[in-house]
């Protein structure tokens, strides 16, 4: 048995996972942070330690910094020759259509973030139904102001033209089951209650209605007579049928016919 000296020494091997490294250690370094797009307007992203001295793009390793200070801690100015040097690559991409600018990168990219937002119930996804409606008829208002989209000229019929009837039909259920359900465009209580009302809006010098005038001309312009009873002549229908009534003749619409 080995003699007791008072001194244990004991082995232990500990290992560090770090996280997993991100191209986009701005967006890293927010998400680690919890910080909003607004609070990191003017701040940069240092790298503790530095790039060069086997710094990686891992939370671990991001500090977030105002610019000045960040332009301190360097002790030069490279933080703002390479600040400025980013936004004229951002330029020249957005110019040649490259990178982020790609149309055909920017559709992918687009389409995997509504699914996320979809998903999480984040940005317009997460705002109630209400709110949602009233974005979507400001935008279609502005659309149709500035005559863009599908209001642009020389878009106007083209979905029609390019769309097969049978695909129109289920888009207009389907749209106005939605509007149905919702209570929205024609189906909103109040536009229900101003619709048959707009129609009369259009006075006349007398201030009557323009719209009721043309009905009534409509409706006064067309001879009625019984075909059972031809002495009483003919008339609009409620004069015909006030005459029925009086002789005690049968007065349902069975019992008149338009004369040509």
């Amino acid at each position: 048995m080995p003699p007791i000296t008072g001194k244990v020494i004991m082995k232990k091997e500990v290992s560090i996972v770090l996280s997993v490294e991100r191209k986009n250690y701005r967006k890293l370094a927010q998400e680690w942070y919890g910080l909003t797009d607004e609070q990191m307007v003017g701040m940069d992203v240092h790298h503790n330690p530095a790039r060069h001295e086997g710094g990686r793009n891992i939370p671990e390793h991001l500090f977030v910094y105002h610019n000045t200070l960040h332009a301190e801690v360097h002790g030069d100015t490279l933080t703002a020759f390479a600040r400025e040097g980013g936004k004229l690559g951002g330029m020249s991409c957005a110019a040649k259509k490259v990178g982020a600018h790609d149309p055909a990168i920017r559709s992918i990219a687009g389409k995997k973030g509504g699914q996320t937002n979809a998903e999480n119930k984040t940005g317009v996804c997460g705002l109630p139904v209400e709110k949602r409606i009233e974005y979507g008829r400001r935008g279609g208002q502005i659309a149709f102001d500035r005559k863009v989209g599908v209001f642009a000229q020389e878009n106007l019929g083209k979905g029609g033209r390019n769309v097969p009837k049978e695909k129109q039909i289920a888009r207009g259920k389907k749209a106005s089951e939605t509007n149905r359900n919702n209570k929205t465009a024609f189906f909103d209580p109040e536009i229900q209650r101003q619709g048959p009302l707009a129609a009369h809006r259009k006075k006349d010098d007398d201030g009557k209605s323009i719209h009721a005038k043309k009905l009534g001309a409509i409706t006064t312009s067309q001879k009625w007579e019984d075909p059972d009873h031809p002495e009483l002549g003919t008339h609009n229908p409620g004069n015909l049928v006030q005459r029925q009534k009086r002789l005690g003749y049968p007065h349902g619409p069975e019992n008149r016919r338009r004369v040509q």
